[in-house]
Parts: structure tokens; sequence; C-alpha cells
């Protein structure tokens, strides 16, 4: 069976909680589009960033970059 845990919009604590999944055998894949996105980014075992208005330092420092993303209305 495998294990998820997916979150959002958490401050502050993103690199931390990517190191406490990485100690508990879990495969961590991050996502963000800003600076302070980087670090969980780079601890993760799969980083993916986004190029957005906040500039391009998470996309730089990333295993995969994507250039945009657009939502649609439910």
């Amino acid at each position: 069976m495998e294990r998820v845990l997916l979150t959002m919009r958490i401050t502050g604590s993103k690199p931390k909680l990517v190191e406490l999944l990485k100690l508990c055998d879990y495969r961590t894949l991050a996502i963000g589009d800003g600076g302070n996105d980087v670090r969980m980014i780079q601890q993760a075992d799969i980083g993916v960033g986004i190029s957005s208005r906040e500039g391009l330092q998470a996309a730089r420092t990333t295993d995969y970059s994507i250039g945009r993303v657009y939502a649609s209305k439910l």
C-alpha cells in the first residue's frame, strides 16, 4: 500500500516537513514557485519549480521546471 501526504499553503515549516517525511521512509515530491520554496525543493527526492510572478528562483534549483500553470474554474 502506498502512503501519500498532500499539503498546501503551509508556511515556515516546508523544509522541516520534507525532512521529517524522509526520516519516516516516505519518498518526497516538492512543488514550489518562489524563493521561499527553494530549500524545500532541494531537500525533496524530486523537486518541481514553477516559473511565476515571484521569479525564477524555484524553477532554477529543481529537477524539473514548469513554465506556467493554468487553473480552470470548476
